[in-house]
């Protein structure tokens, strides 16, 4: 744990990121991610949600809810509960497989950046 430690804190006055700086990179670089999946999420014809490049692939719709997943699991790290109607508190095994309806994936995959972002202010370094 102690090299973990050492290793962030080097690493962040190695590249002249204090707290605040590392913060405000890490928002900078999320509103980026979610803007391009969001658009790529939207752009993809609901209908397509189902295809997948070959047998034993994720298909869009899993690879979508596998973001969303990654994104509700990294804020519950940081102290964020998963929201109660997202069925990934139910039954995480099955939550890529859960659903092919795309304005659920949309909707919970809009959420789950903002569950990133929201658990991150609440970890901020104060100023």
């Amino acid at each position: 744990m102690r090299v973990i430690r050492f290793s962030s804190v080097w690493l962040l006055l190695a590249t002249g990121l204090g707290p605040q700086g590392f913060h405000q990179d890490f928002l900078q670089q999320l509103d980026e991610i979610q803007t391009k999946t969001m658009t790529l999420a939207r752009a993809i014809p609901a209908k397509r949600y189902t295809w997948r490049l070959a047998p034993g692939v994720r298909s869009v719709s899993e690879v979508l809810l596998h973001v969303a997943g990654s994104n509700f699991v990294n804020a519950m790290f940081w102290g964020a509960p998963v929201p109660g109607d997202v069925p990934l508190n139910r039954d995480p095994a099955r939550w890529e497989s859960s659903t092919t309806d795309r304005e659920k994936i949309v909707s919970w995959l809009s959420l789950s950046f903002e569950q990133v972002r929201q658990a991150a202010a609440k970890n901020a370094a104060p100023t």
